[in-house]
């Protein structure tokens, strides 16, 4: 969507622009860190309330592999800040993916939340354009308010669903990137491979 998703809070009926994230302004290494918080405390609510995580596998969190688009490389810690912040000063949106088996749940969790917005701190949910569970279709397009320091940013969170579900979502990377399925099956692939695959 590129950081213009319109977000509704169905509890309040208030509705939130999202923005332009201002990386460089932020620095880049605290906007990493935020968002894999973020991205962390959802994944242990969704599992105390569904007894499964939405990730099962962590590393993928903190490596910039569960990121889609250009988001895969602001988020890798490996690509320096040199090589991001000169063409991605900004950022409109953070894609992240998520099981299409999970989306409905994911769904209910964030509806959730519309009612206890502030649930870490620093950070408020806004809502999402998805009004319906039937309107989810292969996405769910939300704002997050983030407080960093004195800037604050409306940043638009789209969680994509997709079919890889055992092979790279559920899977295990070892420490030379090769990748293995959730039965730690070689998949005879890299990490690096899998940013030429069109998922």
């Amino acid at each position: 969507m590129g950081g213009n998703a319109r977000a509704t809070n169905k509890v309040t009926g208030r509705d939130t622009l999202a923005q332009k994230i201002p990386i460089k302004d932020i620095g880049r290494g605290n906007f990493i860190k935020k968002f894999v918080e973020i991205f962390e405390e959802l994944d242990r609510l969704f599992e105390a309330k569904y007894k499964r995580p939405l990730w099962e596998n962590k590393k993928i969190l903190k490596n910039g592999l569960v990121f889609n688009g250009s988001t895969s490389f602001i988020m890798n810690p490996e690509v320096s800040d040199s090589d991001v912040i000169p063409y991605k000063p900004t950022s409109g949106d953070l894609d992240i993916m998520v099981k299409e088996s999970d989306k409905s749940d994911l769904w209910h969790l964030l509806d959730e939340l519309e009612a206890n917005p502030k649930f870490m701190k620093d950070v408020e949910y806004k809502g999402s354009n998805k009004l319906a569970v039937s309107a989810i279709g292969d996405q769910i397009n939300s704002v997050f308010e983030v407080t960093f320091g004195d800037i604050k940013s409306q940043s638009q969170v789209d969680f994509e669903f997709t079919q890889f579900e055992d092979e790279i979502i559920n899977g295990y990377i070892d420490d030379d990137d090769n990748l293995y399925d959730e039965n730690k099956k070689p998949l005879n692939i890299k990490k690096s491979q899998v940013k030429v695959i069109n998922w």
